[in-house]
């Protein structure tokens, strides 16, 4: 499932479904109504995501430094999915190890 959530936001498959606060847009997601199910989706689907790839993107920050970056991509494009944002951020960071 984690696979198919990751597959939907990467590549944007509108035939998946992203569950929760992950489906809206950047802006949506950091009003101020929203912003504390943003940190925890942002949370939830990075730790699933590490899990399922065997990987640990993200040991050289805590989740506030990742949570940042995100942010900082969503302020960019806030009419991005929250889930897109996320994931682009995940590949960033993989790529920093």
């Amino acid at each position: 499932m984690i696979l198919a959530l990751l597959l939907a936001a990467s590549n944007s498959d509108p035939t998946v479904l992203i569950i929760g606060v992950g489906n809206q847009s950047c802006a949506t997601a950091w009003s101020p109504t929203q912003q504390q199910s943003s940190r925890d989706w942002i949370g939830g689907f990075w730790s699933a995501t590490n899990v399922e790839r065997g990987l640990i993107v993200g040991r050289y920050t805590d989740v506030n430094g990742i949570i940042g970056e995100v942010r900082l991509l969503c302020q960019q494009n806030p009419s991005m999915p929250l889930s897109n944002a996320t994931v682009r951020t995940y590949d960033k960071l993989k790529a920093q190890r």
